[in-house]
Formats: structure tokens, C-alpha cells, sequence
């Protein structure tokens, strides 16, 4: 049986960043072992972060600033990351 998504991420309470649009934000989709996906809004550096991590194959625990906290990440549980170009809307606006 494989460790529960918990033992994956931890998300910690640090609070909403108000002071930041969303556009300070990329979107980042992470799949773990186990078939959790996680989707989350992190910093620009946080991204860059991950991909170096990745890339490097280190691995630990990554802390990724999100806008609604901080994700600790645990790297040897990951088995793809996807980086979106830029947040997409549907809808009309006004």
C-alpha cells in the first residue's frame, strides 16, 4: 500500500498573500506516486525552484510559495511536474 498523500505535501498555514494578483502567480501541476495530482498557483521562483530540483534529481523536501501558503513537497515522490505558460479564462469580460 503506498503512504497517503499527506506524507507527500504538507501544506502549511502561512495565509493568503492579498497583496499579490494572480498574475505573480504560475500554475504548476504536480503528479505523485500513488495518483494524486496536485494543482497549485506558486511564485515564479518557486517554479524555476522545482525544475532545477527535477532536473538535478535532488532530493528532500522542496518548499513551493503558493498563493494560499506553502507547499513542502517531497521530491523522491514525484513523477512529473508541468509548468503552464500563462493562466487561461474562459468567459466574457466586461
Amino acid at each position: 500500500m503506498r503512504p497517503c498523500l499527506a506524507s507527500c505535501i504538507i501544506r502549511l498555514a502561512t495565509g493568503d498573500h492579498p497583496e499579490m494578483s494572480t498574475d505573480v502567480f504560475v500554475r504548476i501541476e504536480i503528479g505523485l506516486d500513488g495518483g494524486q495530482i496536485l494543482s497549485a498557483l506558486v511564485t515564479p521562483a518557486s517554479a524555476d525552484a522545482l525544475d532545477r530540483s527535477l532536473n538535478a534529481g535532488a532530493g528532500g523536501v522542496l518548499p513551493l510559495e503558493a498563493q494560499d501558503g506553502t507547499i513542502l513537497l517531497v521530491l523522491p515522490r514525484v513523477l512529473y511536474a508541468k509548468r503552464f505558460a500563462r493562466e487561461t479564462r474562459v468567459g466574457f469580460e466586461v
